[in-house]
């Protein structure tokens, strides 16, 4: 594997770790609440979305149980004003957990 793809999977791995440490342990309601955490936990969406675009096409093909297209959503869908929280609270608990386990996969070959 490329050092540079290598470098970029492990950014959004350590993007998607960083969401499960803002966000463990609360419930939707104190997620919306919290300002900080919302802001963090976007910030961390938008970057995950840049990125998936610099996988070869071939590497996101052999994880097909991602939707790559709304993974590379995540930025211009949260990038337009306004954050809907429970769009977010979607991605985290259906979405990230397949992307993680892909990435994951990506990294050990």
């Amino acid at each position: 594997m490329a050092r540079d793809v290598k470098f970029v999977l492990e950014d959004i791995l350590g993007a998607i770790l960083k969401i499960h440490r803002y966000t463990t342990g609360q419930t939707f309601d104190t997620f919306s609440a919290d300002e900080k955490t919302v802001d963090a936990v976007v910030y961390n969406l938008e970057r995950i979305g840049q990125s998936t675009d610099q996988i070869p096409r071939a590497q996101r093909r052999a994880q097909p149980d991602v939707d790559w297209e709304a993974v590379a959503g995540f930025h211009e869908r949260l990038d337009r004003g306004a954050v809907d929280h429970e769009i977010v609270w979607d991605m985290i608990h259906n979405r990230l957990p397949a992307l993680e386990h892909a990435i994951q996969q990506m990294i050990s070959k």
